[in-house]
């Protein structure tokens, strides 16, 4: 087994499923992505389940695919619908829980000994010789690295060779894919701030105050990189209605400088890596 063989077999691919979607929509992507992480030889899928919302029996079918490497975690989160005006319209939001079920898969990864995990999102794929680049990234100190994202509603701001302090979103990793050094997530998991207790409406993204957090307390270092193969699944908008003309980048990053002051801490500073030749 070659150096790279060993790497993607160190790596467990972990996925949140929500699945209280009227019609079961989100389905078709979730079991798609789950036998595209099959190919792609890694030790462990860990499937964190929102049992809280399951209508439609999405445990059953993940045990009826017969996925010997596959973990399936049930966790019932408390999320629940929040009221708040957003680009000048009143809208509802299903919040919080993602501390619970983003948490669930960093502690099953480190119960199996397995070093990193990639966190990621049915609407986005990514290539076995991706995985590999991003996993090159990793050093001791390394607490994260993603890929650079374009997709229908966002889009990296990348510059190859700059240390960036990133007061936006499109500055660094996003859990939409971003692999972790499980040693060091270990340590505290993700924080609850992302649930936004005393104000659900800067709940969830997650990623800038947990890349804060630890770039504080340990002196981690957090990485953007641009990889071959991601392959973004521009249905998954279609299917979801998803309007794009509404989407604000604004209100994503309002979200993430509310928990970082929350934290007391500074914006974290992301290196943008060149590419690999």
């Amino acid at each position: 087994m070659n150096q790279s063989d060993r790497s993607v077999s160190d790596l467990a691919i972990g996925m949140r499923v929500f699945d209280g979607t009227p019609n079961n929509v989100v389905w078709p992507f979730v079991e798609r992505y789950i036998l595209q992480a099959t190919g792609l030889g890694v030790r462990r899928i860990i499937i964190a389940l929102d049992v809280q919302n399951d209508k439609h029996d999405s445990g059953q079918r993940l045990d009826e695919m017969g996925i010997t490497n596959m973990d399936i975690i049930p966790v019932s989160p408390g999320r629940f619908p929040h009221q708040a005006h957003e680009h000048g319209e009143k809208q509802t939001r299903i919040v919080g829980g993602n501390h619970f079920l983003l948490n669930a898969m960093a502690n099953q990864a480190a119960r199996l000994h397995i070093p990193r995990l990639m966190i990621t999102s049915p609407h986005v794929m990514i290539s076995r010789a991706g995985i590999l680049d991003l996993l090159e990234q990793f050093k001791d100190d390394t607490f994260s690295v993603g890929p650079v994202l374009t997709l229908k509603n966002f889009q990296h701001e990348y510059r190859p060779g700059e240390t960036i302090r990133a007061e936006s979103s499109i500055h660094l990793p996003i859990n939409t894919l971003c692999i972790y050094n499980v040693k060091i997530l270990q340590r505290i998991g993700f924080p609850l701030i992302i649930e936004a207790p005393d104000d659900p409406f800067y709940a969830e993204n997650e990623e800038m105050a947990t890349a804060a957090l630890y770039q504080k307390l340990y002196g981690t270092r957090t990485k953007l990189i641009e990889v071959p193969g991601i392959t973004a699944v521009d249905e998954w908008y279609d299917v979801f209605n998803i309007r794009l003309d509404k989407y604000n980048p604004a209100g994503k990053d309002s979200q993430m400088r509310w928990q970082t002051q929350m934290l007391k801490t500074d914006y974290p500073d992301i290196e943008h890596v060149f590419p690999a030749l």
